[in-house]
């Protein structure tokens, strides 16, 4: 039996979160370090054939799923170089500006429509630079890491679904900010100690079919 494109999912970013010198390379090729996309671009095909059916997500059941202003969270797979989520964002809803201690994050929209924008960390601690931002649709991919795009914040504009791969799978939470002042593509923040919006989560043991 073929495997599924979760499984393959799986396989390719233990692959590479589990050799420090891969997970290196990989981070050189999201942050445009090198001219190599191999190993982005293998995430692209594998990301391609991901869809909200190959996760046992029908359409026929999916709003059962979209809560009004809320984001249910569904965990994939949860190890400690691993981890892989699914946010089921109801229109309207949003992540606040954040950040991730993450290595390398990986953001794919499954279903809907999302506006997000990424911002780099300067010298300065409370000062952001806007390095891009936009809409994302069906299929598209976006690729951070420690010090490119780690903070950003993602709107969904339609009932939506996001699929997130952290790498490594870090058990520190990330920072919030508050946005005190904008100009141009600088923004001046501080940590927002005190956001609140309405969250769901549904958590799964990890399967052994995972490993195999």
């Amino acid at each position: 039996m073929q495997d599924s494109s979760l499984v393959k999912l799986i396989r390719l970013c233990n692959s590479i979160s589990s050799d420090p010198n891969i997970l290196r390379e990989f981070q050189e090729e999201i942050e445009g370090r090198t001219k190599d996309k191999i190993l982005t671009s293998m995430i692209r095909k594998v990301l391609k054939n991901t869809n909200l059916d190959g996760l046992g997500v029908v359409h026929g059941i999916l709003p059962l799923f979209f809560q009004e202003r809320t984001i249910t969270e569904i965990d994939l797979y949860n190890s400690s170089g691993l981890g892989i989520k699914c946010f089921f964002m109801s229109k309207g809803t949003y992540f606040p500006l954040h950040d991730h201690p993450n290595q390398a994050v990986i953001t794919s929209v499954l279903y809907g429509n999302v506006r997000h924008m990424s911002l780099n960390k300067s010298q300065d601690p409370n000062t952001l630079i806007v390095n891009s931002k936009g809409s994302g649709i069906v299929g598209d991919i976006m690729f951070n890491t420690l010090n490119h795009k780690n903070v950003h914040t993602i709107l969904a504009m339609t009932n939506s679904v996001i699929l997130d791969v952290f790498m490594h799978n870090a058990n520190e939470a990330g920072s919030f900010y508050k946005v005190l002042k904008k100009k141009g593509k600088t923004f001046t923040v501080c940590k927002d100690e005190h956001v609140h919006f309405l969250t769901r989560s549904w958590k799964v043991s990890n399967c052994d079919c995972l490993e195999s």
